[in-house]
């Protein structure tokens, strides 16, 4: 992680608590009286606030984004370090059995040389055996002189070695089993602090005018239409209507149930979906956020890939920047690692998205600022 959770938390609930009541207060602070405004300045003003609103909603949107993608890292280290601490005590046992061995190998040596009495030594590495509190004293006493014949060297030699081994694996054990506590008790803190973000959004959406939310719907639904127009002009005039990955399809289901079918393509999946409900942390298949709405697209056409924009990111095997390099199906990704928000391609300076609370999934124009980190390939 490139920061703390403590700190990242902190930053978030403080610019949510000065982000939200901003916004709010505008809303419901009286206007100043005017003489009889036009109709056109009701209108310009109402479509102000639901611009700021959209972008605000983008916003918290994107932090939920981060969150999640640190919570996926948390609980993939937390899986990473169960592994190792499974592999770390394998080692363990396997260098506790060595010990044994070795123990028994030393002893029928030295009971050996002490019934045939081959050495004077043998009572001294007894005691030294015996006494040693710690494997520095061991080797040190063991070797105090060159007068320990070759047998009973390598009895010694083997025993000191298997010894070192069980409380190298035994100290790394530990230290994995700490770091698994720490990461366990970050993930605890992670999930609490997303949750109050996923809170807060929906709050701050449901706390907005209802005038202001049918202007945000109705903005929306204006530009999914104009972006499909010109997406439809655009395929027109290239002549390219057999490879727009739109052809045939129905948008906007009015039954509102929106059933699986079969699809050609990820982008004709994720094209299905237009009008579906976002939802936080939904994967479909009918409400979505951002990357649920492109895991569960892929995954029509047979590619699994993580739930998680980050992860995501990642996942893809080339990335770049140049729309006229995109073709439809590439991923638009958007924050430090992707890891704000991601949305799919759809051709013609087009891209398909599940946006933010309140919005629902829609066709509209490809956006390389505000963010844009890039395109991926899978």
């Amino acid at each position: 992680m490139t920061r703390t959770t403590a700190i990242r938390t902190a930053a978030v609930s403080f610019s949510l608590i000065l982000a939200i009541s901003t916004p709010l207060a505008c809303l419901s602070q009286p206007r100043a009286a005017e003489a009889d405004p036009s109709t056109q300045e009701q209108l310009d003003g109402k479509q102000a606030e639901a611009e700021a609103a959209q972008s605000y909603l983008t916003e918290l949107e994107g932090q939920l984004n981060e969150a999640s993608n640190a919570l996926y890292e948390t609980q993939s280290s937390i899986s990473q370090t169960k592994a190792d601490i499974e592999e770390t005590q394998g080692q363990v046992a396997a260098a506790q059995a060595q010990v044994e061995a070795a123990t028994d190998d030393l002893n029928q040596t030295v009971t050996q040389q002490y019934r045939g009495n081959t050495t004077n030594n043998v009572s001294a590495v007894l005691n030294v055996l015996t006494s040693a509190t710690s494997m520095e004293q061991l080797v040190t006493g063991i070797t105090y002189s060159q007068r320990v014949t070759s047998q009973q060297q390598g009895a010694i030699d083997g025993f000191v070695a298997a010894r070192t081994e069980l409380e190298q694996q035994q100290s790394t054990l530990e230290q994995q089993q700490a770091d698994l506590e720490s990461l366990e008790a970050q993930q605890a803190s992670e999930e609490a602090g997303l949750q109050e973000q996923v809170s807060a959004q929906q709050a701050y959406y449901d706390g907005l005018e209802s005038e202001v939310q049918q202007l945000m719907a109705q903005k929306e639904a204006e530009e999914a239409a104009a972006a499909e127009a010109a997406r439809a002009a655009a395929a027109a005039a290239a002549a390219s209507s057999a490879s727009s990955a739109s052809s045939g399809t129905s948008y906007g289901n009015a039954s509102g149930s929106y059933a699986v079918g079969t699809y050609s393509s990820a982008l004709e999946a994720a094209e299905s979906r237009i009008g579906c409900p976002y939802v936080w942390g939904a994967e479909g298949p009918s409400t979505f956020d951002c990357s649920g709405l492109v895991m569960w697209a892929y995954a029509q056409v047979g590619v699994s890939i993580p739930h998680y924009s980050g992860a995501q990111y990642s996942s893809c095997s080339y990335h770049f920047y140049d729309m006229g390099e995109a073709q439809p199906g590439d991923l638009l990704f958007y924050g430090s690692g992707g890891s704000r928000h991601v949305a799919m391609y759809a051709g013609g300076g087009m891209m398909v998205e599940a946006p933010y609370t309140g919005a629902t999934v829609r066709l509209t124009t490809a956006r390389t600022s505000g963010g844009f980190v890039g395109f991926g390939r899978l």
